[in-house]
């Protein structure tokens, strides 16, 4: 375990221990919202995935502060799956996020057009990112 002082020092310093973490479970399940409603617009029904690149589109959190903008939502939907996986998430986070209509298992939701669709979107954005190095 690391000794307090040297956690405060590197706190201080700027070190960020998760980007999950950081972020507050309303701010995320906010932001989970946000994406669903986007993705089941004209009558379209949420498959219950986020893809794991998925990055918020806000940086506003609930209290009015401001998020980092590098959150990551498909990451922080993964996380939520493996705790329930593993059986540490809290039963009412678990009905909450069943009731919006997460699915537990990526599997189960994702055709594999979907899965390739969220490739060529990684793809992409990894182009995007470093142009000179490809994919």
């Amino acid at each position: 375990m690391l000794r307090k002082d040297r956690e405060d020092r590197l706190i201080a310093a700027g070190l960020k221990w998760s980007v999950l973490a950081t972020s507050t479970w309303s701010d995320m399940i906010r932001e989970l919202k946000v994406y669903i409603s986007e993705h089941s617009k004209d009558g379209e029904s949420w498959n219950g995935n986020v893809p794991t690149n998925y990055k918020i589109k806000s940086n506003m959190a609930a209290d009015g502060s401001e998020m980092d903008e590098e959150k990551n939502l498909g990451r922080w939907v993964n996380r939520q799956r493996s705790l329930y996986h593993a059986g540490r998430l809290k039963k009412d986070r678990q009905k909450e996020l069943e009731a919006i209509g997460l699915k537990w298992s990526v599997l189960a939701t994702a055709s594999w057009e979907v899965m390739f669709e969220g490739l060529c979107e990684y793809r992409e954005t990894k182009i995007k990112e470093n142009p000179d190095n490809g994919w």
